[in-house]
């Protein structure tokens, strides 16, 4: 299915599982328990939509436009995204609530002002085998609300966090490598074991940290650190 304007469709309870949407537009489509497991959609836009309760396990976007301003961003509330992948997608002031997000992919999308609320980003795999996962390699979550979000272990290599709200967060052995978190807020997160080699670190206060125990660091690092907790590094 390509190049069309597919609004005036009835999405509601649909099965399009394994389809492929590419140069579509949707405009304020509810994908209410819409079944798009294995879909893929490449270029198409989607403006003020939203997907309730529908299953988007291993669901592709490649190079989606979601909308850029708070009235017509998109929303994902009580989803199954479990394997789902974003790609070079612009999420701007996305909302993301109460949804399954296990393994999920943002692979150099625009997040910057987005939210997550009450999102799982884990799966058991056993009766004793909780696993996380998920990547937000290369993107930018700018400005975006990740309060007391569960991402231990993440990939957050080559993020553009500045200024976003991590405070609470569970980042302990997340790899931050490259990432900049310039005045993002971390008060109370857990880093212990994370990998920060080589990211930005203005402004944060270890002291305000959950934890930091492990936490892997390179020694370029260390004067924004002290400047931060107002320390004077000498030679």
């Amino acid at each position: 299915m390509s190049r069309a304007d597919r609004s005036a469709e009835a999405w509601d309870d649909r099965d399009a599982e394994d389809a492929e949407f590419t140069d579509c537009d949707f405009n304020s489509v509810v994908f209410a328990g819409t079944r798009l497991t294995g879909a893929t959609f490449t270029n198409c836009r989607f403006t003020a939509c939203r997907f309730t309760h529908a299953v988007l396990e291993g669901t592709r976007f490649e190079r989606c436009h979601f909308g850029t301003a708070q009235d017509s961003a998109v929303r994902f509330a009580f989803c199954e995204a479990g394997r789902a992948v974003f790609a070079a997608c612009e999420l701007s002031f996305a909302a993301f609530e109460r949804s399954g997000l296990y393994d999920v992919s943002f692979a150099a999308c625009n997040l910057r002002g987005a939210r997550f609320s009450g999102v799982d980003f884990s799966r058991a795999l056993g009766r004793r085998n909780v696993v996380t996962r998920a990547s937000f390699a290369g993107s930018n979550i700018g400005l975006a609300d990740l309060s007391r979000i569960e991402l231990p272990g993440a990939i957050l290599s080559n993020v553009r966090a500045r200024e976003a709200d991590l405070s609470g967060a569970d980042l302990t052995g997340a790899d931050l490598r490259d990432a900049d978190l310039g005045f993002a807020t971390l008060d109370g997160a857990r880093m212990a074991r994370a990998d920060v080699r080589g990211a930005e670190l203005a402004g944060l206060d270890i002291r305000r940290l959950a934890s930091m125990e492990g936490m892997i660091l390179q020694p370029a690092q260390l004067p924004d650190l002290a400047a931060a907790m107002g320390l004077d590094l000498r030679a």
